[in-house]
Formats: C-alpha cells, structure tokens, sequence
C-alpha cells in the first residue's frame, strides 16, 4: 500500500507512531525522508530497525548530502550505537567526510560508543589536514585514556568553571593543546592559566558555606564578588576613543572584549566587562549569561540567583560601587532595567526589582567595614579632590554610615 505524501508527513510529525508502522510503511516514510530535510530524517532514523539503520546506511552515502558534515554528523548522531559497532567500516568513512569541518566533530565523538571509540580516534591521527581538533575537557581526557594523541585540540568550554589549572595541565600530559576556546575568544594555555589563576585570586577568602540556610544566600555571594569586581576592573576609556578615531589595532579592540582585558590587563570595554562578570560567577557555581543590544552594540548580563533572574550592567555601575554610592543597574527586573534592549540574544525573563536598602546590604555589607579611621580617610580624600566643599564631605561620611547599616543614602 502506497500512502500519499500529505499522509506520510503525518509520520512526521508524529514520529512514534513509526514504530508502529510495519516494515514495507517504515520503507515509505524512510524513503520519504531521505527527501526531506536532515532534522527530520533523524528524527525518523531513531525510530526505525536497527536492520533497515544499516541497509539504508549504503543508500544514504551515494546520495549528494553524504558531502554535507553537518548531514553526516546528525545522521551518526541518530543511529544506534549497536550499528555503528555492526559497520564501524562505514562509519570510520563518515567521520572523514565529517572531519572536513570540525565543528561537527565533537558531537560525533559523544555519541560514538567506547568500542569504536578508539578506530576513530586512531583515524583520526591518520587524517590529513585535520588541524585544532575541537573538544570538551571531558572528551580529551577520554582520548588520553585511549592514546597519546599529537594532533593540536582545541579545548573548547561554556566558560572556567569547566577548566582548572590543574585539569589544563593534565590534559597537557598527553595531549597538544592548541588553544582553550570560550564563546568566540581564543585563548593560549598559558594565557588562559594567567586568567584562570585572577579568578582564584578575586574569589579568594569568599565563604561559599556562609549563609547557608538564608534564603538569599546567593545573593549574599553575587553582591561580594561584584563589589570585588567592581574595584578590580576599569573602564577602557582611551581605548573608545581610539576605536572612534580608527587608531585600535585588532589586538587591542579583541583583548578588551574578552578575559585577557577583564582578568589581566584589568581594563577593557563592556563586553570584556560582561564576559568577565559571566566567567568568574561561573567558578562559584552561580548561571550568568550575556546579553547584547543597544544602538551602540552594549554588553550587559543576565544572572540567576536564588532561582530568580535579575539584569545586571556592572559596566553602568562600576563608578557608583566604587564611589560607594547606591548601584543603579544591578538585580533589576525587566520593566525597571531601563535603556536597555536586548537584540539577538534569548533573554531570560526577569520579574522582580531587589529594593535599594536590601541591594546594598548585599553590596557593601559584608566588605564595607566602618572604623574611625575609615571614616577620617573618607573625610581627608573628599577635602583633597574638593577643597572648600565641606557640605558635600559631610554628606559624603552620612552615605558610608547609611549603606552600613542598609538605609537609603541622602543625595
């Protein structure tokens, strides 16, 4: 029985009823995808006999997708593991075809069962032009298990909390790592150990344990690294004004958006300030994300905290941390983190502003130590940068004293 192809899509988009289906259906609706996109012929391909997985294998690598990695990396994806392991001939030649492009190379790797594992591995040292093999931590540490493996990997991570030191140089053992990848930005081992080694240092002394049975005990954590941030970290602003003039080499303009100006040159651009904020949150097991937008191609974040999202823009409020004056631009909702617009990022929605009384003790709490000789010092600094203004030195101790006991600063 011949099916039409209005109901043969009925298949899928109701891909379970295929295992319903007898074997000459199966054949139908199999042939049909192989017509169709490559999403919905793995969708399909799960679904069908591990006998008709490799009698439709030699049929697929005739058809003109079998020079498509991004076909050939799905379709060994969706194939069961028990026919990789039945035509591991056939699926050595699928990971060359896929070794062109090397983005697809890691999913193939994943989801390769440990038996074949090591033919791949073996074929894949024998490539040539195979060059900065992307991979997570964790599957580099499955290859040195396996072999020593001289082809230059790429170490590709979400962000540091996925790397140490201590397991980056393991890795090295055995392995040449080229590069650590993070988002868009490459990074040398021996950089990417400098910027690893400034997130221990700027998280040093923070108790993790503290507060454990608050309720807003991330909280607590978020608004010490922040403070901490904030006085580590400055704005490039002769950098903006090169770039405006056309007088930034690419060098400068990339290392002021990515963790070596965060973390090393401690001075960078918003995106160098977003990225870093992202990275070091990561370390202390709290889910930051970045957001872009704005005409003027702004970077700020996005950060969970206590199950709840709030919007932050430390890069608005670096003055005002460092100045101990009320942030402006920290754990605010959606509705009130304004002259901000998210373009080409998925946002996470934030429905709760934190008040600016209960902001600062998360703050300044727990850093913000007063002593009379804090405050003498706060008085003296103010009268050199504005002799004569006594008024405003006056005001400039009311604020310390207020934000050390959580209140409202006078303006």
């Amino acid at each position: 029985m011949n099916l039409s192809k209005d109901k043969i899509k009925h298949f899928f988009n109701n891909p379970n009823l295929i295992m319903l289906a007898d074997e000459e259906l199966q054949r139908q609706i199999l042939e049909a995808a192989l017509d169709e996109d490559i999403s919905i012929l793995e969708c399909i391909w799960k679904r069908i006999p591990e006998e008709l997985q490799t009698e439709y294998l030699v049929i697929i690598t005739t058809l003109p997708q079998y020079d498509d990695p991004f076909f050939m990396s799905s379709l060994w994806c969706a194939t069961r593991r028990q026919v990789q392991e039945a035509n591991p001939e056939l699926f050595l030649e699928i990971v060359s075809q896929i070794s062109e492009d090397n983005d697809y190379l890691e999913t193939v790797m994943e989801n390769t069962s440990e038996s074949l594992l090591e033919s791949v591995i073996f074929s894949l040292l024998q490539m040539q032009n195979l060059q900065n093999l992307p991979l997570s931590p964790s599957l580099a540490k499955k290859i040195i298990d396996i072999t020593n493996c001289e082809i230059p990997i790429v170490l590709t991570i979400q962000d540091a909390s996925e790397l140490s030191i201590s397991q980056l140089e393991y890795l090295e053992t055995s392995l040449k790592i080229s590069s650590v990848k993070i988002e868009n930005s490459i990074y040398d081992p021996n950089i990417y150990k400098i910027c690893r080694a400034k997130i221990s240092e700027i998280l040093e002394a923070i108790d993790l344990q503290a507060n454990q049975g608050n309720p807003n005990r991330e909280k607590y954590i978020f608004g010490e690294v922040i403070n901490r941030l904030a006085n580590y970290l400055c704005y490039n602003y002769e950098l903006e004004e090169k770039e405006k003039k056309g007088e930034a080499n690419n060098t400068e303009i990339e290392n002021a958006r990515n963790l070596i100006g965060g973390l090393i040159n401690k001075s960078c651009v918003c995106v160098g300030i977003a990225e870093t904020v992202r990275n070091v949150l990561a370390c202390i097991g709290i889910e930051c994300i970045n957001i872009g937008g704005n005409k003027d191609v702004h970077m700020w974040n996005q950060v969970k905290l206590d199950g709840e999202w709030f919007n932050i823009d430390l890069t608005w409020d670096l003055k005002r941390i460092i100045n101990l004056e009320p942030p402006q631009h920290l754990l605010k909702s959606d509705n009130d983190f304004r002259g901000h617009t998210a373009a080409f990022y998925e946002t996470k929605e934030c429905n709760r502003t934190i008040p600016i009384s209960e902001l600062i003790q998360y703050i300044f709490n727990r850093q913000f130590q007063i002593s009379p000789e804090h405050i003498a010092n706060l008085g003296k600094n103010f009268c050199i940068q504005q002799p004569g203004n006594l008024q405003q030195g006056v005001l400039k101790v009311q604020n310390a004293l207020s934000m050390y006991k959580g209140e409202v600063p006078e303006k």
